[in-house]
Parts: structure tokens; C-alpha cells; sequence
């Protein structure tokens, strides 16, 4: 990404996030590294930056996040990169930055962006061609807004959602069917 000023960031928007690995690992999607990557999204959380959701890919991860203002959403994303690429080169036995520096992020502004968003994350793996209608390395299991008769597991690694559009709005929209297929479009970064 061309390194510019990101724009200032609005506390009632939450944001799409794409995080891409340098070409040091094979893939983030072996059952350790993912586990790895799951513990840092856990301990990520603070309270003016939250993962809300997940999805590990083989060289990058798209995140839903929260963050009360710019400095919060910088800090939380830095510090974020720092513990996954810590925590992964630990599993792995390697050094060396993990993470790209820079990351691609997309305030979500309407219901029908949030639930978009939350499609493509939880549902990324079949754009990537895999087949399992929930991703063992999303936090597809912990969703609590799937359609009937989906049962989300308990103690999710992801942080409850506080804005209207990722607890209220988007659920105006529909609950998510399992059988939905994320859309690529102009605004979606694999």
C-alpha cells in the first residue's frame, strides 16, 4: 500500500481491516499458527480498540474492528502485528517481521456494508476455494448471527461489538446463511 495519511476515523464506524505476511511463511492456516494467531486476537483487546471478527487466509487476515478514534485504531493494529508476528515466529522457530507494514482499512458505514463485511470475513474461505461451511480458522464457530440451526460455540477470542451498526444495524439486514457466499467487489481486498 502506498504509504498515506490514513483518514481520521469515526468512533460509531466499525472497519474492515485486510493485514497482509511478508513471503516468509508458508501458510497461515496450519493448525499451530492459526492456534497462535487465534491467542493474539484474544489478547488484543483494550478498551478503546476490538477484534470483532477473524479470518486467517495463507498470507493475510481480514479483521472487523472497533477503535474509539485514530490513535486507537493505529495502536491497536501496531501492537496487534507485533504480538501475532511475535507469537507466530515463536510456533515456527524463525525471526523477523511477519506482518507487511501497512494494512488496508475500509470504514463500514450502513447496515448492509457491516453485513457485507461480516460475509466476507466469515465466509472467506470459500472465496479461496475451501469448501467447510464453517472455517475453522475464522471465528466463524463463536458467530452468534447465523441463521438456525447454527450453535456458536462459547468463550469466542473475538471482543463483543459496542457500535449500533456491528450490534443492531446489520442485523436489520437478516441473519447470515450459511449458504451466503462472500461478494468480491471494487471495495474488498482478498
Amino acid at each position: 500500500m502506498p504509504h498515506r495519511a490514513r483518514p481520521v476515523h469515526e468512533t460509531s464506524y466499525p472497519l474492515h481491516i485486510t493485514m497482509r505476511t511478508r513471503r516468509v511463511v508458508a501458510s497461515l492456516r496450519r493448525g499451530r499458527v492459526v492456534a497462535r494467531v487465534k491467542e493474539s486476537v484474544a489478547a488484543a483487546h483494550k478498551a478503546n480498540f476490538r477484534i470483532l471478527l477473524f479470518s486467517v487466509q495463507k498470507d493475510h487476515i481480514h479483521l472487523m474492528v472497533e477503535a474509539s478514534d485514530k490513535p486507537a485504531l493505529s495502536e491497536g493494529m501496531r501492537g496487534f502485528a507485533i504480538r501475532i508476528g511475535h507469537a507466530v515466529n515463536r510456533c515456527l522457530e524463525r525471526r523477523g517481521q511477519l506482518i507487511a507494514e501497512r494494512y488496508h482499512a475500509r470504514e463500514l458505514k450502513t447496515p448492509r456494508e457491516v453485513r457485507n463485511a461480516m460475509i466476507y470475513i466469515l465466509r472467506n474461505n470459500q472465496h479461496h476455494g475451501q469448501r467447510d461451511w464453517i472455517d475453522a480458522c475464522s471465528s466463524a464457530p463463536w458467530f452468534d448471527g447465523f441463521k438456525a440451526p447454527f450453535e456458536p460455540r462459547r468463550n469466542p477470542p473475538t471482543a463483543a461489538p459496542r457500535t449500533w451498526l456491528a450490534t443492531v444495524g446489520w442485523r436489520r439486514r437478516g441473519l447470515i446463511d450459511l449458504t451466503e457466499l462472500p461478494r468480491a467487489g471494487p471495495n474488498h481486498h482478498a
